[in-house]
């Protein structure tokens, strides 16, 4: 079905013909329905005006809708639509949403508005809408969202979100790593999309996420509150994962590991790097080298890969490349040179 065409049916500038097609499409199958309901809401809620309605025009509003619903009283719409519709703003634009509800909704439900939630994907917003920030490596950054939840967003992360949450969610997109702040909203909770392959939802508690592309996996730390973790998405062999405070999930190819009752070490070593720390307990070479790239934003070359191997443990805060580097050479075989602005690692 042709968006354009669904966007005028929802405005109401279809011709007779048009208004069948989109009618028999509608009625075709629950993910037809679906997706005009997602898209309706966008519709509305992208075209609210900013001055209220008059009680006059309120009132008008629900006569409408009682002629509209004919068999279900405007009360009882009212009750069931009372979180989908602003009734004060945008009267004409609400009667649209509930005009819709009465006709392609029958036996909607109070359960429903708590358990389907509306999800509108940021690639249905228009660009203008859509905001990204992007943390080139040696730079990190601290973020208001729409909803004052605050985000860290640590060296080569990005993240977008819209301009104002719509629909029953507020959706993100995000890949690197960062720290959560998620404000608390019983009712509309907030899904963290990730660039591997799963999804963060929670209504408020904070959290730390890595999910950078170069390393072997993904994690998910808890430090308060509870989130859930849907993975396998793309694949269509969904596992939901609660997480519980102090609780790591690690996320790889194999599948999902749980780590449970972090040690108070642990805890502080994950969002180190949001007080300006670097912290490593026996981490691999390998990992340290990748950290040291986003933390500096300096090129490092391995030139022996004997040494990723090796188990680095160190506490770093404002310590220069080369200072780094110099500790490095004392804590494993390795020795170093930089040169140009570059560091090269090589075994002893």
């Amino acid at each position: 079905m042709d968006k354009n065409l669904l966007i005028r049916h929802i405005a109401g500038n279809c011709a007779a013909q048009e208004e069948r097609e989109v009618m028999e499409w509608l009625s075709a199958s629950e993910l037809n329905r679906k997706y005009y309901s997602d898209l309706k809401n966008m519709y509305v809620r992208s075209t609210l005006p900013e001055s209220r309605a008059s009680d006059n025009e309120v009132a008008g509003f629900w006569n409408r809708v009682g002629r509209a619903a004919n068999a279900i009283s405007a009360e009882r719409l009212r009750k069931l639509y009372r979180r989908k519709l602003v009734v004060s703003y945008a009267v004409s634009a609400a009667a649209v949403l509930l005009l819709a509800f009465v006709l392609f909704r029958d036996g909607f439900t109070e359960k429903d508005l708590k358990d389907d939630y509306v999800r509108i994907a940021l690639s249905e917003l228009p660009s203008e809408y859509v905001h990204t920030v992007y943390t080139e490596n040696g730079v990190k950054a601290k973020l208001f969202l729409p909803d004052s939840s605050v985000v860290w967003l640590n060296s080569g992360s990005e993240i977008r979100y819209p301009d104002r949450f719509a629909g029953e969610t507020r959706e993100v997109e995000f890949s690197g790593e960062a720290y959560f702040d998620v404000r608390s909203d019983s009712l509309r909770p907030m899904i963290v999309k990730t660039n591997r392959d799963f999804e963060v939802r929670v209504f408020g508690t904070e959290f730390n996420l890595k999910t950078y592309d170069d390393r072997r996996n993904a994690e998910a730390t808890l430090y308060s509150g509870k989130i859930t973790l849907v993975s396998g998405i793309e694949s269509g062999n969904e596992r939901i994962t609660e997480v519980m405070p102090n609780e790591k999930i690690i996320l790889s190819d194999e599948g999902i590991s749980k780590v449970v009752d972090m040690k108070i070490r642990e805890s502080v070593v994950t969002r180190a790097w949001k007080e300006g720390r670097l912290i490593f307990n026996a981490t691999r070479l390998e990992d340290v080298v990748k950290e040291l790239r986003r933390w500096h934003g300096t090129p490092v070359v391995v030139k022996d890969s004997r040494i990723l191997d090796y188990r680095i443990t160190a506490d770093f805060n404002s310590e220069s490349i080369v200072q780094i580097a110099e500790m490095i050479k004392y804590c494993a075989l390795v020795d170093y040179e930089y040169r140009d602005g570059v560091l090269y690692l090589f075994a002893r």
